[in-house]
């Protein structure tokens, strides 16, 4: 048997986490360790996370540490991960009871990451909000890793690999999972894809996620750090360009900052270089035609801003 580390972010989740702890106790695969990294909880997350220490000393760690955000507190675990394997799960989230032996099966020498569906629930898990589909990633990796947010506990994953990639990078406030993910495909690791929706991420109102604006925005900064290595994949096809060029159009139409909203527009006519197929909306496309994309943007930030 391999041992795969469980890796859960704690910040204030006490409405949460007995579910999230509960399912992964639950696997039909034994052979597993949670590391619960308590990121400076107000509420009464510690003393839920000391009784399940209490009950499974032997299966469960738990760290507390100064407020830092979750990708901080993934890192914290990762240095203190025993497993051959690592298993990243968000507090609020749950994982089915088959997760792990269905997704360690697609491990062989060659493979480095796991991947499969997922499904989002509402915040009691009573209803299905959305799905998603991974099964084209075997094929385009890299098209895949940009234009879908493949969330941070969907993957199991080498240990040795997420410790290559230095763990999550701890400076960004969102798209850590993107910013991950594409660092992966860009490194040179291979994915596979098993069929299954089992990761369950609950839909909480007022995450940092559900604020697209602000995400669009960090995302379309974080592809700037990421642009030459991108250029270089031997992968990069035009449909990953194309969803980058909408990523700076809606930055550049949402950002505050005019000068941050120019450079969003000069890094917009980049990726599309000319195609702006990415825009479906009639109006916008005559707007384009008639104004430029420049003066289009300008447009917009009236309107919306």
């Amino acid at each position: 048997m391999k041992l795969i580390s469980v890796i859960i972010p704690c910040y204030n989740t006490e409405k949460y986490i007995t579910d999230c702890l509960d399912s992964v106790i639950n696997q039909t695969f034994p052979d597993w360790e949670i590391i619960c990294v308590n990121d400076g909880s107000k509420d009464k997350t510690l003393e839920i996370l000391e009784l399940y220490r209490n009950n499974y000393s032997e299966k469960i760690t738990v760290i507390s540490v100064p407020n830092a955000g979750a990708s901080a507190a993934r890192n914290t675990g990762l240095r203190l991960a025993k497993g051959d394997f690592i298993q990243f799960i968000d507090a609020d989230d749950v994982i089915t009871k088959d997760k792990f032996e269905k997704q360690i099966k697609g491990f062989s020498d060659e493979i480095d990451c796991v991947v499969s569906d997922r499904t989002v629930k509402s915040v009691d898990l009573s209803e299905t909000i959305n799905e998603f589909n991974f099964n084209e990633i075997n094929n385009n990796p890299l098209e895949t890793a940009v234009t879908k947010i493949i969330i941070t506990g969907n993957p199991i994953y080498r240990k040795q690999i997420v410790d290559a990639l230095g763990g999550y990078n701890i400076n960004l406030k969102s798209s850590q999972d993107w910013d991950f993910h594409i660092r992966l495909v860009l490194a040179g690791f291979t994915i596979k894809y098993i069929p299954g929706a089992f990761y369950i991420n609950r839909k909480v109102e007022g995450s940092i996620s559900s604020n697209w604006k602000k995400v669009s925005i960090d995302a379309a900064e974080l592809i700037i750090d990421l642009k030459q290595q991108l250029e270089k994949s031997p992968i990069l096809n035009n449909a990953t360009r194309q969803h980058l060029a909408q990523i700076y159009m809606n930055s550049a139409i949402f950002c505050k900052d005019k000068t941050q909203s120019e450079k969003f527009t000069l890094e917009l006519k980049y990726w599309a270089n000319g195609n702006f197929s990415f825009i479906s909306n009639k109006y916008k496309i005559l707007l384009l035609n008639i104004i430029g994309i420049h003066k289009l943007i300008k447009l917009y930030r009236y309107l919306n801003n």
